[in-house]
């Protein structure tokens, strides 16, 4: 039921295995990530205009400006351009991290999906774990899905973030499950699909137009099973997992 998913390593060349449940990345995979960094410069552009003279939209405008030459040492420009007595870059970066995330939302047919799952869920992400948690909130996926593994609260000093073995594991464990009945849906061959190649897990790579991270894999053992563009093929090949 699942032949057309192309092994990402050698244990994964059964076929006909329906799957138990399935696991999701949050960033790129459930919701658009430059949504996300679009939010975080609007609130950094508030932060700003409250202590200058400048408006949250003219500082905005320059700070877009700014972003769309270089992403680099971003905000030390933006506070060139617009000096502020006692702001400095660090406050700007926490600011943007740790935003509260306006306009951002699932992709449409994800949610969808997740409402209808006749499966067990669950998320692995990486990041900082109050931004992470920020955006769990924002785009009230708790309500969708069971475990939602934040690797960065695992351990210190992301020592357990991808590729470790260590979230997969905990999400697995909170289903009753074992890895290898599973699947991992993301979007970041550099270190998304290792760890579920080790466990013998199945894994879907979903690409999308302008996505932050790069969509081609190193090497065999950073490749997903299977590539597909966009949430409209992912929900077929789902399905396909699923059984249906």
């Amino acid at each position: 039921m699942i032949s057309s998913f192309r092994p990402g390593c050698r244990r994964h060349s059964r076929t006909n295995v329906v799957g138990k449940f399935i696991l999701f990345d949050l960033d790129d995979t459930l919701y658009r990530e430059t949504d996300w960094r679009s939010s975080g410069l609007e609130a950094v552009s508030r932060i700003v205009a409250d202590r200058s003279s400048s408006s949250t939209e003219q500082v905005l405008a320059l700070l877009q400006e700014l972003d769309a030459q270089a992403h680099e040492n971003l905000f030390d420009r933006l506070l060139e351009r617009v000096p502020v007595d006692g702001l400095g870059v660090s406050e700007l970066v926490e600011g943007f991290r740790y935003h509260k995330p306006v306009g951002v939302d699932m992709f449409p047919m994800a949610r969808g999906f997740l409402e209808a799952c006749p499966l067990p869920t669950g998320i692995v992400t990486d990041g900082l774990w109050g931004a992470q948690l920020r955006k769990v909130e924002a785009l009230r996926v708790r309500e969708l899905v069971g475990p939602v593994v934040i690797t960065d609260l695992l351990a210190a000093d992301r020592a357990a973030w991808k590729p470790s073995k260590l979230p997969f594991l905990t999400a697995t464990s909170a289903l009753g499950a074992r890895p290898e009945e599973g699947l991992y849906v993301a979007d970041n061959p550099g270190k998304d699909f290792v760890a579920p190649n080790e466990l013998g897990m199945r894994s879907i790579q979903v690409r999308h137009p302008g996505q932050v991270h790069s969509v081609t894999p190193v090497d065999a053992a950073h490749a997903a099973s299977l590539s597909v563009d966009g949430w409209g093929e992912l929900v077929g090949a789902l399905h396909e997992f699923m059984g249906d």
